[in-house]
């Protein structure tokens, strides 16, 4: 039995369809924010979040962790390109890479939530923007775990044999 039926207001194969937009959006956008970093921040030497922080073990671990964030993001793209591909020809195999990308994702967020909190709890004087972050997080959060439960129910509907209107 699937997970879910619809997916907000649709059934989920349209609903994993609208996960994977959002998800292309939202990764593709985040990659450009990781290049203007690297490239524009980084030629100006001007501090941003990753570099004002990089002075220590926090800053190192941010650094790390944003690292593996892009390379995760790249390949959430690819991940994302397969997922219409698999929905559009109901191939069970072809959501899997989305979903692996996905909880990747989120575990990387809940370490880097960890991260920031022992940071903040550690060092009062973080900057307040790592807060505004936090709190701004969240939804985006918690929408990413829609996006997953709606590709992860179509794939049980996929497994059980269950024909879907489109």
């Amino acid at each position: 039995m699937a997970l879910m039926t619809r997916c907000c207001c649709w059934n989920v194969h349209t609903g994993s369809l609208a996960s994977g937009i959002y998800t292309l959006v939202s990764v593709l956008l985040t990659v450009f924010y990781y290049i203007y970093q690297f490239v524009v921040v980084g030629k100006t030497k001007a501090k941003g979040p990753i570099e004002a922080a990089s002075s220590d073990a926090y800053g190192n671990s941010v650094a790390a962790m944003s690292g593996i964030g892009f390379l995760i993001n790249l390949y959430i793209i690819i991940a994302c390109i397969i997922l219409f591909i698999g929905v559009n020809r109901d191939k069970k195999w072809m959501l899997i890479p989305f979903m692996i990308g996905k909880t990747l994702q989120l575990f990387l967020f809940a370490v880097s939530f960890f991260v920031f909190v022992y940071a903040i709890v550690v060092k009062p004087s973080i900057d307040a923007s790592l807060i505004l972050y936090l709190c701004m997080a969240i939804p985006f959060v918690v929408l990413d775990v829609l996006c997953l439960l709606c590709v992860i129910s179509l794939y049980q509907v996929y497994v059980e044999g269950i024909q879907l209107e489109k």
